[in-house]
Formats: structure tokens, C-alpha cells, sequence
């Protein structure tokens, strides 16, 4: 078994990187993931953040990704983002661009939990209501 595998970062404007990897570690819908050599084939979506590769000589290299879609098969893996910065050449302004996309997903999250506790608390009125009708009835 191979220690490495393909890693490849695509954007609009073009290939980001093309290198070979030990491990892919991000964040996807469902949680935090690490994609090792010849792992199973599977489709995911990755969540805005960081990105972090494991190269062959050990270094961590870190790109700070959009909401991306992830392909993996045995040979390579894929993700294919919006927007990706990568760390190594990241300028004064791209940082900025990476603190939006936080941000973003931040306010993202404060909505869906403002949500679900709406949900939650209209749920609960329905359940009184029904609750007294049957009561008054």
C-alpha cells in the first residue's frame, strides 16, 4: 500500500495544487474527516475553513477553502472549491478574504440555531394548543 496519494485543489480560476499527499484533513457537513492512501471512493462536501495536507516529507500545507465538494477514490482526491487561498502565498488582502469566509460561515451557523430553536419553540406551542383544545373539547 501506497503512503501517498494524489491531491488535487481546483477552483475557477484553475488549479490551485497538484501534489502527493500522506493525509487530507478539513471539515465536512458531517464532521471533521482524514482521507489517508487508498481510502474508499465517496463524495462529500466540505465546509468553509482550513484544509490541511501532510506532504511526503512531513510538512503541513494549509489552504483555507469555501464550501467545496470533495471526490475521493484510490487514486486521488479532489476538491473542488468557489474560492481556495493557499497559506504559502496568501497576501494581506487574501487574509482578509479567508476572515470573510469565517465570518460568514459564523453567521451561517447563528442562523441555523436561531432556527431550529424557533422550530423547536413553535412545536411546542402547537403541542400546547392541541393540548388544550383536547382538554377544552
Amino acid at each position: 500500500m501506497s503512503k501517498t496519494f494524489l491531491v488535487e485543489i481546483i477552483t475557477p480560476k484553475g488549479k490551485l495544487f497538484s501534489g502527493l499527499a500522506q493525509t487530507l484533513t478539513s471539515r465536512s457537513i458531517s464532521g471533521c474527516l482524514t482521507i489517508l492512501a487508498n481510502h474508499a471512493n465517496f463524495l462529500t462536501q466540505l465546509v468553509p475553513g482550513s484544509l490541511k495536507l501532510k506532504k511526503e516529507d512531513g510538512s503541513v500545507h494549509e489552504f483555507f477553502i469555501s464550501e467545496s465538494f470533495l471526490e475521493v477514490t484510490k487514486e486521488r482526491s479532489v476538491v473542488v472549491a468557489e474560492k481556495a487561498l493557499d497559506s504559502h502565498t496568501m497576501s494581506f488582502e487574501d487574509l482578509k478574504s479567508a476572515e470573510g469566509l469565517y465570518k460568514a460561515k459564523v453567521s451561517r451557523k447563528k442562523e441555523e440555531k436561531e432556527f431550529v430553536n424557533q422550530e423547536s419553540n413553535l412545536k411546542e406551542h402547537i403541542k400546547d394548543m392541541k393540548m388544550g383544545s383536547k382538554e377544552r373539547g
